[in-house]
């Protein structure tokens, strides 16, 4: 009879409103969960396809690059890539190196100076 007793207790709680909803809201819970992590796998597919199609793409231009570079055609062409590659000069060539003056530059990144409280004020009641 205790056995009967405890069974129908159990099948009472487990048909219970509360423990219903309780089981409902967790059922929505992985519904939502599993939606979101099929939406990610789909935008991960796109974005693979996106890259591949950019490797594949890259792939190409550095094979024809490296086709262009390898074998100079001109005169002009083979001196270009020789003075790109180890930077050497014609006899009587000479090197002009470009540089910026550094306390012209510190003075245009130089903060103004600061101001105090008082000195802001009396500009503000000078300012017509």
């Amino acid at each position: 009879m205790k056995e009967f007793q405890a069974k129908r207790r159990f099948r009472r709680f487990i048909y219970s409103p509360l423990s219903i909803l309780v089981l409902a809201l967790l059922f929505l819970i992985l519904i939502r969960s599993t939606a979101a992590v099929a939406k990610r796998s789909q935008a991960a597919r796109a974005a693979r396809a996106t890259l591949e199609q950019e490797v594949a793409e890259l792939e190409a231009r550095k094979a024809s690059l490296a086709g262009s570079l390898g074998q100079p055609e001109t005169e002009r062409g083979g001196e270009e890539f020789l003075r790109d590659k180890f930077s050497v000069v014609r006899e009587g060539e000479g090197v002009i190196a470009i540089v910026d003056d550094p306390k012209a530059k510190s003075a245009e990144l130089a903060p103004p100076p600061s101001q105090t409280w008082w000195d802001r004020f009396k500009k503000f009641l000078a300012r017509d």
